[in-house]
């Protein structure tokens, strides 16, 4: 839940601060000071890729979009299956796929990325802050999987499956809990026969003494 409330938050900045420049600083021709002696803002229109490669390729738009579905599959599998296995990896491949997305909403809609990020002490490509994202995150999700950063899954990382397993581990003990009463039944039995053993019979019922009757003879 967290990685979706950060990667929402950092792409609406990005899509702000284009539609800000958009609405205030005229294409091509306008400039507005961000961090003077740094940073610019200069509205341009960029339709090759990130700092403005491949400009006049007309193919690119379609290609990048269908890499964009393609990672953004792969990061969402990635975090919610746990085979980006590190923090490190699965924060890197956020902000890389956030940056993507930035730029591909942008080509999606109008065919090209807004650029507004121009620095001052040095000639450079104007660009914009999912290019950032891009470059910078890029570099460090690379790095994130060259050091293990991607691979199966550990079992410690299902505690909740662990748990729901408990129950099945416990079933032998409540098994033979439920057998105890089985095993004393013959101690019962036992007791109920030993009445029976001690009941003395007669052998012959001629050899019982006869009580004589009251007014009859001896």
């Amino acid at each position: 839940m967290l990685y979706a409330i950060v990667g929402v938050l950092v792409l609406l900045l990005d899509q702000f601060l284009k539609f800000w420049t958009v609405s205030h600083v005229e294409l091509n021709t306008g400039i507005h000071s961000l961090l003077p002696g740094i940073v610019h803002l200069t509205h341009i229109k960029n339709f090759g890729a990130a700092f403005g490669l491949f400009s006049n390729a007309s193919w690119l738009r379609w290609v990048l979009l269908a890499l964009l579905i393609a990672f953004t599959v792969f990061i969402v599998l990635g975090i919610i299956k746990r085979y980006l296995r590190t923090g490190f990896a699965r924060w890197t491949g956020l902000l890389l796929l956030v940056g993507l997305l930035g730029n591909g909403i942008d080509r999606a809609i109008y065919g090209y990325v807004v650029d507004m990020l121009e620095l001052e002490f040095i000639n450079f490509a104007i660009f914009n802050l999912a290019d950032i994202l891009v470059v910078v995150f890029g570099i460090l999700f690379c790095i994130a999987l060259l050091s293990g950063g991607i691979g199966q899954p550990e079992e410690d990382e299902f505690d909740e499956e662990d748990e729901e397993d408990e129950p099945i581990r416990h079933r032998p003990r409540r098994e033979e809990e439920e057998d105890e009463p089985v095993r004393r039944r013959p101690r019962r039995e036992e007791a109920e026969e030993e009445p029976v053993r001690r009941r003395p019979r007669p052998e012959n019922e001629d050899d019982r003494p006869r009580r004589p009757r009251p007014g009859s003879p001896e």
